[in-house]
């Protein structure tokens, strides 16, 4: 279930490095309300002439399973995923670096995939 987690973040970094909302890994691994807060994101980014590409690291944790749910809490280190300037490809300066970042994820198994359908933040980590 972590790799189909990871495989995710896959899918949400390729969507946001191609200004794509169609990257197959996030087709695949991100659905409902997960899938939606990443393609509102990538939208964002583009119309404001954006996209990231860079290194997200994880620390993430099973932190619930039963059935075909599972929960997983991640410490994100989102703080080398760069946003740049789709005009010049040239990093944007937004402020600070953003911080290591919690989230709560909730995982539905659909087959034999695992699918992330919610995502909730919470403090830094």
């Amino acid at each position: 279930m972590l790799r189909d987690y990871l495989r995710y973040w896959d899918g949400v970094q390729a969507a946001h490095a191609t200004r794509n909302v169609g990257a197959p890994a996030l087709v695949r691994y991100a659905a409902g309300a997960a899938r939606s807060r990443i393609e509102a994101a990538v939208r964002t980014n583009i119309d404001r002439g954006y996209f990231r590409r860079g290194i997200v690291t994880h620390e993430p944790t099973v932190t619930a399973l039963a059935g075909a749910a599972a929960t997983v809490r991640d410490c994100a280190d989102i703080s080398r995923w760069t946003i740049y300037s789709a005009r010049t490809g040239r990093p944007v300066p937004i402020g600070p670096a953003e911080p290591t970042r919690v989230t709560t994820y909730a995982l539905q198994r659909s087959g034999a995939t695992w699918v992330v359908v919610q995502a909730v933040d919470g403090p830094a980590c």
